[in-house]
């Protein structure tokens, strides 16, 4: 049975922050929707890495060369520690949906209360954008024990092919039969066994590149250029912080950065969990 999951976009609060920015700001509207979409992104390939590590598990019990083998034992510990990184990204991610909404609710009550003039202080997530990065370094470590769990089973092959040769080529030579080398059949194990690490670590990469990404835009949705259109927009007559005062809290989360190498932050980050394991 699927997971079901409450779009972040139907909520209330959100709606309204949404509608409201839709009459008075497009392009941040543009933006907020696009964040919104990519929760649920993120939500649906979540699910889809609880699927494909049950199908590991699947392939696991039913693989016959395997099930006398300490390799099974091994993969299974992996796949555990997988499933829990899993799970708590999406424990992660059920919490990050909560604070957005409450930061939605305090808004909307700013609004009520002060008026428009709570735009002067902007819209800001940057400070949730934290769980997005614990997700994404969930998916880092996920990636790492993919690539030992290949590593693994490209050894027990090599191993399992090794005695293969030799078992069947005792029979061919005590017959008077010559040898033969059976290493391309027996490839074909080692194919069927990596396949769904291999797809598993595609869908982890995928993960961890959409929360990094979600997370710089949380970072920078509020932006100068979205602060002048709300003081062109509303004089400041109408305003409780002066424009300066705007531009200083603007330029405060500008300075707060992640910090990921700007030029290959994945494998910068994949690099440190490897390291750090």
């Amino acid at each position: 049975m699927e997971a079901s999951f409450v779009p972040l976009k139907v909520n209330a609060p959100v709606k309204e922050i949404r509608d409201y920015l839709n009459k008075n700001n497009p392009q941040s509207a543009k933006e907020f929707n696009d964040m919104l979409n990519r929760v649920v992104e993120l939500e649906s390939l979540l699910e889809q890495s609880t699927k494909s590590i049950n199908q590991m598990r699947s392939q696991l019990d039913e693989m016959k060369e395997i099930q006398k083998h300490p390799i099974k034992m091994v993969l299974t510990d992996i796949c555990d520690s997988m499933t829990e990184n899993v799970e708590h990204s999406k424990s992660l991610l059920a919490q990050f949906k909560d604070t957005f909404i409450n930061i939605c609710k305090k808004i909307l009550q700013s609004i009520k209360d002060v008026g428009l003039s709570t735009l002067d202080k902007g819209i800001s997530f940057i400070d949730i954008q934290g769980k997005l990065e614990a997700v994404a370094n969930k998916m880092a470590k996920n990636n790492v024990k993919c690539v030992d769990s290949i590593k693994k089973i490209e050894a027990f092959s090599n191993e399992y092919n090794k005695a293969g040769n030799a078992i069947k080529n005792m029979g061919r030579i005590l017959t008077g039969k010559a040898t033969v080398d059976n290493s391309k059949e027996n490839g074909k194990l080692c194919k069927a066994l990596t396949k769904p690490y291999r797809a598993f670590k595609t869908l982890c990469s995928r993960i961890e590149r959409k929360a990094y990404t979600l997370a710089k835009k949380l970072e920078n949705f509020h932006t100068v250029e979205k602060i002048k259109k709300y003081e062109k927009a509303y004089p400041k007559t109408n305003r409780r912080v002066t424009g300066i005062d705007v531009m200083a809290k603007v330029d405060k989360f500008n300075k707060t950065k992640l910090s990921i190498n700007k030029e290959n932050p994945m494998k910068e980050r994949t690099e440190k969990v490897a390291a750090a394991l």
